[in-house]
Protein backbone atom coordinates (compact mmCIF):
# COMPACT_ATOMS: atom_id res chain seq x y z
CA UNK A 1 0.00 0.00 0.00
CA UNK A 2 1.62 3.44 -1.20
CA UNK A 3 2.34 5.87 1.73
CA UNK A 4 0.46 8.48 0.15
CA UNK A 5 -2.50 6.50 2.01
CA UNK A 6 -1.58 7.25 4.86
CA UNK A 7 -2.11 11.28 6.78
CA UNK A 8 0.33 12.05 9.10
CA UNK A 9 -2.01 12.15 12.81
CA UNK A 10 -1.73 16.36 13.22
CA UNK A 11 -3.00 16.19 9.40
CA UNK A 12 -5.70 14.25 10.33
CA UNK A 13 -6.51 15.88 13.00
CA UNK A 14 -6.54 19.22 10.99
CA UNK A 15 -9.11 17.97 7.92
CA UNK A 16 -11.61 16.29 11.05
CA UNK A 17 -11.82 20.29 12.73
CA UNK A 18 -11.96 21.70 9.09
CA UNK A 19 -14.96 19.37 8.61
CA UNK A 20 -16.18 20.75 12.01
CA UNK A 21 -15.57 24.45 11.34
CA UNK A 22 -19.81 25.02 11.71
CA UNK A 23 -19.42 23.07 15.41
CA UNK A 24 -18.70 25.97 18.71
CA UNK A 25 -15.77 25.84 20.33
CA UNK A 26 -16.64 27.01 23.46
CA UNK A 27 -19.54 25.56 25.29
CA UNK A 28 -20.81 25.50 29.42
CA UNK A 29 -19.32 22.68 30.86
CA UNK A 30 -21.48 19.82 30.74
CA UNK A 31 -23.03 19.01 33.93
CA UNK A 32 -25.31 15.79 34.96
CA UNK A 33 -28.39 18.41 34.02
CA UNK A 34 -27.92 18.08 30.60
CA UNK A 35 -28.58 14.11 30.57
CA UNK A 36 -32.09 14.62 32.18
CA UNK A 37 -33.16 15.42 28.89
CA UNK A 38 -30.80 15.21 26.22
CA UNK A 39 -31.58 17.27 23.33
CA UNK A 40 -31.81 15.94 19.57
CA UNK A 41 -31.99 17.40 16.36
CA UNK A 42 -33.02 14.28 14.95
CA UNK A 43 -35.97 13.63 16.91
CA UNK A 44 -38.52 14.21 13.85
CA UNK A 45 -38.09 13.46 10.25
CA UNK A 46 -37.09 15.20 7.66
CA UNK A 47 -40.69 15.79 5.99
CA UNK A 48 -41.60 16.65 9.98
CA UNK A 49 -38.84 19.82 9.27
CA UNK A 50 -40.09 20.83 6.06
CA UNK A 51 -43.76 20.53 7.35
CA UNK A 52 -42.82 22.94 9.75
CA UNK A 53 -40.83 25.47 8.06
CA UNK A 54 -43.54 25.85 5.45
CA UNK A 55 -46.57 25.88 7.94
CA UNK A 56 -45.01 27.53 10.63
CA UNK A 57 -42.51 29.72 9.15
CA UNK A 58 -43.48 30.33 5.44
CA UNK A 59 -47.17 30.58 5.21
CA UNK A 60 -47.42 32.99 8.29
CA UNK A 61 -45.43 35.18 7.26
CA UNK A 62 -46.93 35.79 3.66
CA UNK A 63 -50.17 35.94 5.40
CA UNK A 64 -48.80 38.96 7.32
CA UNK A 65 -46.67 40.71 4.80
CA UNK A 66 -50.57 40.23 2.48
CA UNK A 67 -52.56 41.68 4.91
CA UNK A 68 -50.09 44.52 5.87
CA UNK A 69 -49.09 45.44 2.55
CA UNK A 70 -51.54 44.00 0.07
CA UNK A 71 -55.01 44.56 1.97
CA UNK A 72 -54.12 46.84 4.73
CA UNK A 73 -57.21 46.32 6.47
CA UNK A 74 -56.94 45.31 10.18
CA UNK A 75 -60.63 44.36 9.60
CA UNK A 76 -59.03 41.11 8.07
CA UNK A 77 -57.01 40.27 11.37
CA UNK A 78 -59.80 37.53 12.43
CA UNK A 79 -59.39 36.25 9.04
CA UNK A 80 -55.56 35.60 8.92
CA UNK A 81 -56.07 34.03 12.05
CA UNK A 82 -57.88 31.26 11.26
CA UNK A 83 -55.44 30.88 8.60
CA UNK A 84 -52.72 30.48 10.48
CA UNK A 85 -54.61 28.44 12.75
CA UNK A 86 -55.20 25.90 9.70
CA UNK A 87 -51.57 26.16 8.42
CA UNK A 88 -50.22 25.35 12.33
CA UNK A 89 -52.62 23.23 12.38
CA UNK A 90 -51.78 20.67 9.99
CA UNK A 91 -48.03 20.19 11.00
CA UNK A 92 -48.88 20.33 14.40
CA UNK A 93 -51.59 17.30 13.31
CA UNK A 94 -48.75 15.66 11.01
CA UNK A 95 -46.30 15.49 13.86
CA UNK A 96 -48.76 13.75 16.38
CA UNK A 97 -49.57 11.06 13.96
CA UNK A 98 -45.98 10.53 13.67
CA UNK A 99 -45.03 10.45 17.13
CA UNK A 100 -47.29 12.21 20.04
CA UNK A 101 -45.24 10.31 22.79
CA UNK A 102 -42.16 11.92 21.63
CA UNK A 103 -43.89 15.60 20.29
CA UNK A 104 -45.03 16.15 23.70
CA UNK A 105 -42.69 14.53 26.55
CA UNK A 106 -39.57 16.75 24.65
CA UNK A 107 -41.50 19.86 24.33
CA UNK A 108 -41.41 20.53 20.96
CA UNK A 109 -44.99 20.94 20.73
CA UNK A 110 -44.24 24.36 22.73
CA UNK A 111 -44.48 26.61 19.28
CA UNK A 112 -48.32 25.17 19.05
CA UNK A 113 -49.12 25.53 21.96
CA UNK A 114 -48.29 29.51 22.35
CA UNK A 115 -49.46 30.09 18.81
CA UNK A 116 -53.14 28.28 20.01
CA UNK A 117 -53.13 30.53 23.28
CA UNK A 118 -52.98 33.55 21.47
CA UNK A 119 -55.73 32.69 19.04
CA UNK A 120 -57.53 31.72 21.83
CA UNK A 121 -56.90 34.57 24.26
CA UNK A 122 -57.64 36.91 20.94
CA UNK A 123 -61.38 35.22 20.18
CA UNK A 124 -62.15 35.38 24.35
CA UNK A 125 -61.31 38.89 24.16
CA UNK A 126 -62.95 40.08 21.02
CA UNK A 127 -66.29 37.99 22.65
CA UNK A 128 -65.91 40.06 26.06
CA UNK A 129 -65.09 43.64 24.29
CA UNK A 130 -68.01 43.79 22.34
CA UNK A 131 -70.03 42.78 25.35
CA UNK A 132 -69.93 46.02 26.95
CA UNK A 133 -68.90 49.81 26.19
CA UNK A 134 -67.19 49.95 29.35
CA UNK A 135 -63.89 48.22 28.01
CA UNK A 136 -63.80 50.20 24.61
CA UNK A 137 -64.99 53.60 22.38
CA UNK A 138 -63.96 54.56 19.13
CA UNK A 139 -62.36 57.47 17.67
CA UNK A 140 -62.50 57.63 13.48
CA UNK A 141 -63.38 54.06 13.49
CA UNK A 142 -60.77 53.08 15.46
CA UNK A 143 -61.57 50.95 18.91
CA UNK A 144 -59.28 52.47 21.70
CA UNK A 145 -59.47 50.02 24.97
CA UNK A 146 -60.50 51.94 28.01
CA UNK A 147 -58.93 51.23 31.31
CA UNK A 148 -61.50 48.53 32.47
CA UNK A 149 -60.78 47.03 28.90
CA UNK A 150 -57.15 46.91 28.88
CA UNK A 151 -57.46 45.29 32.43
CA UNK A 152 -59.54 42.70 30.68
CA UNK A 153 -57.35 41.88 27.34
CA UNK A 154 -54.69 41.65 30.25
CA UNK A 155 -56.31 39.38 32.64
CA UNK A 156 -57.53 36.74 29.74
CA UNK A 157 -53.99 37.03 28.09
CA UNK A 158 -52.32 36.04 31.39
CA UNK A 159 -55.07 33.05 32.17
CA UNK A 160 -54.07 31.38 28.80
CA UNK A 161 -50.69 31.84 28.85
CA UNK A 162 -50.26 30.33 32.48
CA UNK A 163 -52.60 27.59 31.39
CA UNK A 164 -50.17 26.89 28.78
CA UNK A 165 -46.87 27.25 30.48
CA UNK A 166 -48.59 24.73 32.85
CA UNK A 167 -49.42 22.08 30.30
CA UNK A 168 -46.13 22.63 28.66
CA UNK A 169 -44.40 21.54 31.69
CA UNK A 170 -46.83 19.49 33.00
CA UNK A 171 -46.57 17.00 30.05
CA UNK A 172 -43.16 17.42 28.64
CA UNK A 173 -41.55 16.59 32.50
CA UNK A 174 -37.99 15.85 31.75
CA UNK A 175 -37.94 19.60 30.02
CA UNK A 176 -39.39 20.66 33.27
CA UNK A 177 -37.02 18.83 35.83
CA UNK A 178 -33.80 19.73 33.20
CA UNK A 179 -34.86 23.73 34.16
CA UNK A 180 -35.76 23.35 37.55
CA UNK A 181 -32.41 21.51 38.31
CA UNK A 182 -30.43 23.53 36.20
CA UNK A 183 -31.46 26.52 38.36
CA UNK A 184 -31.46 24.65 41.70
CA UNK A 185 -27.93 22.66 41.35
CA UNK A 186 -25.89 24.84 38.39
CA UNK A 187 -26.92 28.65 40.47
CA UNK A 188 -23.64 29.59 40.83
CA UNK A 189 -22.66 28.49 36.76
CA UNK A 190 -26.53 29.84 35.69
CA UNK A 191 -25.37 33.04 37.59
CA UNK A 192 -21.10 33.69 35.98
CA UNK A 193 -23.20 33.02 32.33
CA UNK A 194 -25.47 35.44 33.41
CA UNK A 195 -23.58 38.21 34.21
CA UNK A 196 -21.38 37.87 31.07
CA UNK A 197 -23.82 37.71 28.59
CA UNK A 198 -25.89 40.61 29.96
CA UNK A 199 -22.83 42.58 29.36
CA UNK A 200 -22.51 41.11 25.75
CA UNK A 201 -26.34 41.78 25.26
CA UNK A 202 -26.90 45.10 26.17
CA UNK A 203 -24.04 46.24 23.44
CA UNK A 204 -25.50 44.15 20.68
CA UNK A 205 -28.99 45.28 21.82
CA UNK A 206 -27.64 49.02 21.53
CA UNK A 207 -26.39 48.43 18.02
CA UNK A 208 -29.29 47.04 16.50
CA UNK A 209 -31.24 49.79 17.69
CA UNK A 210 -28.69 51.95 16.38
CA UNK A 211 -29.83 50.59 13.40
CA UNK A 212 -33.63 50.86 13.59
CA UNK A 213 -32.58 54.61 14.38
CA UNK A 214 -30.89 55.06 11.58
CA UNK A 215 -33.15 53.74 8.67
CA UNK A 216 -35.92 55.78 10.69
CA UNK A 217 -37.63 53.42 12.35
CA UNK A 218 -40.30 54.89 14.85
CA UNK A 219 -41.04 53.11 18.68
CA UNK A 220 -42.77 49.87 17.68
CA UNK A 221 -46.99 49.93 18.07
CA UNK A 222 -45.81 46.71 20.63
CA UNK A 223 -43.87 49.06 22.81
CA UNK A 224 -46.11 52.19 22.25
CA UNK A 225 -49.04 50.03 23.68
CA UNK A 226 -47.02 48.64 26.54
CA UNK A 227 -46.35 52.06 27.82
CA UNK A 228 -50.10 53.05 27.30
CA UNK A 229 -51.25 50.50 29.31
CA UNK A 230 -48.92 51.37 32.19
CA UNK A 231 -50.55 54.49 33.26
CA UNK A 232 -52.90 52.41 35.68
CA UNK A 233 -52.57 50.48 39.21
CA UNK A 234 -54.42 47.41 36.71
CA UNK A 235 -52.23 48.21 33.79
CA UNK A 236 -49.12 47.88 35.82
CA UNK A 237 -50.00 44.71 37.68
CA UNK A 238 -51.07 43.28 34.44
CA UNK A 239 -47.43 44.22 32.45
CA UNK A 240 -46.09 43.06 35.48
CA UNK A 241 -47.32 39.34 35.01
CA UNK A 242 -47.22 39.11 31.40
CA UNK A 243 -43.94 40.95 30.36
CA UNK A 244 -41.84 39.60 33.32
CA UNK A 245 -43.59 36.43 34.75
CA UNK A 246 -45.05 34.65 31.53
CA UNK A 247 -43.63 36.04 28.37
CA UNK A 248 -40.29 34.89 29.23
CA UNK A 249 -40.91 31.26 30.17
CA UNK A 250 -43.41 30.81 27.47
CA UNK A 251 -41.89 32.78 24.58
CA UNK A 252 -37.98 30.69 25.06
CA UNK A 253 -39.86 27.47 25.50
CA UNK A 254 -41.76 28.04 21.74
CA UNK A 255 -39.27 30.49 20.17
CA UNK A 256 -36.13 28.74 21.57
CA UNK A 257 -36.34 24.98 22.93
CA UNK A 258 -39.29 24.49 20.50
CA UNK A 259 -38.12 25.82 17.24
CA UNK A 260 -34.84 25.08 17.40
CA UNK A 261 -35.25 20.96 18.01
CA UNK A 262 -38.31 20.92 15.09
CA UNK A 263 -35.56 22.97 12.87
CA UNK A 264 -33.51 19.68 12.56
CA UNK A 265 -30.12 21.42 12.10
CA UNK A 266 -28.62 23.73 14.66
CA UNK A 267 -28.04 26.67 12.58
CA UNK A 268 -31.24 26.83 10.50
CA UNK A 269 -32.75 26.35 14.38
CA UNK A 270 -30.71 29.54 14.81
CA UNK A 271 -31.73 31.78 12.04
CA UNK A 272 -35.23 30.40 12.13
CA UNK A 273 -36.09 31.40 15.77
CA UNK A 274 -34.39 34.72 16.09
CA UNK A 275 -36.27 35.83 13.10
CA UNK A 276 -39.73 34.28 14.11
CA UNK A 277 -39.10 36.37 17.38
CA UNK A 278 -38.38 39.37 16.38
CA UNK A 279 -40.97 39.02 13.90
CA UNK A 280 -43.45 38.11 16.35
CA UNK A 281 -43.54 41.09 17.89
CA UNK A 282 -43.81 43.62 14.86
CA UNK A 283 -46.18 41.94 12.59
CA UNK A 284 -49.41 42.38 14.94
CA UNK A 285 -48.90 46.56 14.54
CA UNK A 286 -47.50 46.25 10.86
CA UNK A 287 -44.59 48.32 11.58
CA UNK A 288 -42.14 45.77 10.19
CA UNK A 289 -39.14 48.26 9.89
CA UNK A 290 -39.29 47.86 13.62
CA UNK A 291 -38.00 44.38 13.52
CA UNK A 292 -33.88 45.63 14.26
CA UNK A 293 -35.01 46.73 18.03
CA UNK A 294 -36.10 43.41 18.81
CA UNK A 295 -33.82 41.30 16.29
CA UNK A 296 -30.61 42.00 18.38
CA UNK A 297 -31.92 40.22 21.27
CA UNK A 298 -33.14 37.59 19.71
CA UNK A 299 -30.15 36.89 17.79
CA UNK A 300 -28.29 36.88 21.55
CA UNK A 301 -30.79 34.66 23.00
CA UNK A 302 -30.48 32.38 20.15
CA UNK A 303 -26.86 31.68 20.35
CA UNK A 304 -27.02 31.80 24.05
CA UNK A 305 -29.33 28.77 24.01
CA UNK A 306 -27.06 27.12 21.79
CA UNK A 307 -23.83 28.19 23.72
CA UNK A 308 -25.74 26.52 26.86
CA UNK A 309 -26.12 23.19 25.21
CA UNK A 310 -29.52 23.78 24.35
CA UNK A 311 -30.59 24.59 27.65
CA UNK A 312 -33.73 26.50 27.50
CA UNK A 313 -32.72 27.65 31.26
CA UNK A 314 -30.07 30.36 30.23
CA UNK A 315 -32.25 32.42 27.55
CA UNK A 316 -35.27 32.05 29.92
CA UNK A 317 -33.65 33.92 32.76
CA UNK A 318 -31.81 36.53 30.62
CA UNK A 319 -35.15 37.35 28.95
CA UNK A 320 -36.82 37.64 32.54
CA UNK A 321 -34.41 40.13 33.93
CA UNK A 322 -34.03 41.76 30.82
CA UNK A 323 -38.14 42.21 31.01
CA UNK A 324 -38.05 43.40 34.90
CA UNK A 325 -35.00 46.17 34.31
CA UNK A 326 -37.12 47.46 31.33
CA UNK A 327 -40.78 47.10 33.24
CA UNK A 328 -39.17 48.59 36.32
CA UNK A 329 -37.64 51.65 33.89
CA UNK A 330 -41.29 51.50 32.53
CA UNK A 331 -42.86 51.83 35.51
CA UNK A 332 -40.60 54.34 37.51
CA UNK A 333 -40.61 57.40 34.78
Amino acid sequence: MSSESFSHPQQQQQQLKSCKWYRLKYQVPKTFVDDLQVYDYKLFSKVSTCLFLITVFAFPIIFDLLRIYVLNNNNYIFLFLILNLVSYGFSFGWLMVEDAKKFINSGAWAIYLFVFSQAVSSIFFAIFIKTSPLFYYQVDNKIELTNAGCALDFFIQSITRLVTIFIILFFSKQLASKIGNTLLYNVLLVAIVIIISLLIIFQVTAVFKFINDAIGAKKSTNQTEIEKFSNTISGKIGLFIMVVITAPSLEELATRHSIFMLSRYRWLGFFISSFYFAWMHVRLGGDIQNIFSYLGFSLSLSLLFIFSRENVTYPFVIHLINNLISYTVLVAT
